[in-house]
This record gives structure tokens, C-alpha cells and sequence, in this order.
């Protein structure tokens, strides 16, 4: 279970994931590029 967007999830070949991600499939190309820079910039 995902508690805090420090969680990682454990993929079944050992590998470890961030439980939390930030999704821009559905956003338009042209605003995609503002919204990640937005997002690194918050951490």
C-alpha cells in the first residue's frame, strides 16, 4: 500500500518503483513541457 510519495512499489523482477507518478497522458502536447518543469521544480 501507497502512504506517502516516498513508497516505492516492488516490480516482480525485484525491481523498485515510485508508488506515486505524475501522469500526462491525457494533457495536451503543447502544455505537457510547463507541467513537468512545474512538477520538478515542486519536488
Amino acid at each position: 500500500m501507497i502512504n506517502s510519495i516516498k513508497d516505492t512499489m516492488t516490480l516482480y523482477n525485484g525491481i523498485k518503483i515510485p508508488g506515486f507518478g505524475f501522469g500526462v497522458w491525457q494533457i495536451p502536447q503543447d502544455a505537457t513541457a510547463q507541467c513537468v518543469k512545474e512538477a520538478i521544480k515542486a519536488g
